[in-house]
């Protein structure tokens, strides 16, 4: 038998996949499956006749197909999915297990082979698919979950994969945490996904990704906390720091009504903890805007009742917090003092009793009802005792007042 060296030809061993084979066969190699006796003897056989059972011969076979034939890259890209898999499985593992040099023309044409797996979810492709090194930049060597990706990763949790796309070269090799924080959360935050892949890719950052988040790896919490990921009542996504944890009593009761609490999915009580450490806002971290509009609202409906509860959160909450009416002085100014209701024991049931809402300055003790009811609001003093220490409501009535009420009570 006359072998050429230009020509596509070479040997194959029993224990080679038959789809890597099919492969070769179809890029215009002729495969022998035994060779006489005399050829296997020869001195010179592998220059002349390479095998697809080591690196070497693999690569001989790779570069004459390359060189005499113009439609290769054609043939290459009408193969099977399952063929260009085993034809890259073959591939790394001949190639990682010989230290076996590769020129840059050869780095050049195996890169250009769409041969190796892109994870799910990365680039423009929800199930995962084949390309060429020449298509991505980054390489994932571990993937704990589905994150969503706007660029294509490669998937190199395989050692021998990995081995000969780093030999390669062109991409950059980093774990997933890496992509996370570098691809996922500034894509999140541009809106470049929608709501449902928002949340998707936030849940598994919470449940796979706990590590992290626990130790502040790479300062991930900051970059966290800009991302909206919290649905809202209205849909509208959220920073957690944006929201407000309605499972404190007083937070819920202030801010009844108004769209400023997680929601959907993030709403579980699973999340909450990581909810509060991402910046989702208690009585201790209220905004001071937030609490001037509710302040303002029951200013504007101080004549309604049925708003008693939310002046009484409000009272609470400046309870605890009486550096907000330090760093506001238009709280002293709007009417979200919740007044005592009904009259205290002793009371005339037919003279006139104030209970409306009124300014902090305005209002003394319930105890003081008696000597200034008709004329002046009173409130109750239960678990309120800074508040009223702050606005001197301990100090008892002014004459004035007295007399204005003593002056009710001759008229009555």
């Amino acid at each position: 038998m006359l072998l050429s060296r230009s020509e596509p030809v070479a040997s194959v061993h029993e224990d080679i996949d038959v789809n890597v084979v099919t492969a070769f066969q179809l890029l215009g190699t002729t495969i022998l499956n035994s060779v006489p006796r005399y050829i296997d003897s020869h001195p010179h056989k592998n220059m002349y006749l390479p095998s697809v059972n080591d690196a070497a011969g693999i690569m001989d076979i790779l570069r004459r197909l390359r060189d005499s034939n113009k439609s290769f890259s054609a043939k290459f890209t009408r193969l099977s999915d399952s063929q260009k898999t085993s034809f890259r499985d073959v591939l790394c593992q001949k190639l990682s297990s010989h230290n076996l040099v590769l020129n840059e023309a050869d780095k050049k044409f195996l890169k250009s082979l769409a041969m190796f797996q892109v994870l799910p979810h990365s680039g423009s492709h929800k199930s995962s698919r084949l390309c060429s090194i020449n298509e991505v930049m980054i390489g994932a060597y571990c993937w704990r979950t589905e994150l969503h990706v706007q660029q294509p990763v490669l998937d190199l949790r395989d050692g021998q994969t990995r081995t000969l796309v780093k030999k390669l070269g062109g991409v950059e090799v980093v774990d997933d945490f890496h992509i996370l924080k570098f691809c996922v959360l500034p894509n999140i935050t541009t809106a470049v996904f929608g709501a449902r892949s928002v949340t998707e890719t936030m849940c598994n950052l919470c449940n796979h990704f706990q590590k992290e988040l626990e130790t502040n790896q790479d300062d991930i919490l900051t970059a966290v906390r800009f991302v909206r990921f919290v649905s809202k009542q209205s849909g509208e996504l959220a920073t957690a720091g944006d929201l407000y944890d309605d499972t404190e009593p007083i937070i819920a009761q202030l801010f009844e009504g108004l769209d400023l609490f997680p929601r959907g999915t993030f709403a579980d009580e699973k999340f909450r903890p990581r909810l509060r450490r991402l910046g989702l806002r208690g009585v201790d971290s209220v905004k001071i805007d937030h609490v001037i509009d509710r302040a303002r609202y029951l200013d504007d409906n101080s004549r309604a009742p049925e708003l008693d509860n939310v002046r009484k959160a409000m009272m609470a909450l400046m309870n605890r917090r009486l550096d907000l009416l330090r760093e506001s002085r238009k709280l002293r100014q709007l009417k979200w003092i919740c007044p005592l209701r009904r009259r205290p024991d002793n009371y005339p049931s037919s003279m006139s009793f104030v209970s409306e809402a009124q300014r902090p300055g305005d209002v003394c003790l319930q105890c003081y009802a008696h000597l200034i009811g008709s004329h002046k609001v009173t409130v109750e003093t239960e678990n309120i005792q800074p508040l009223a220490e702050y606005f001197g409501w301990m100090n008892g009535p002014k004459v004035a007042d007295v007399v204005n009420h003593l002056i009710n009570v001759i008229d009555w």
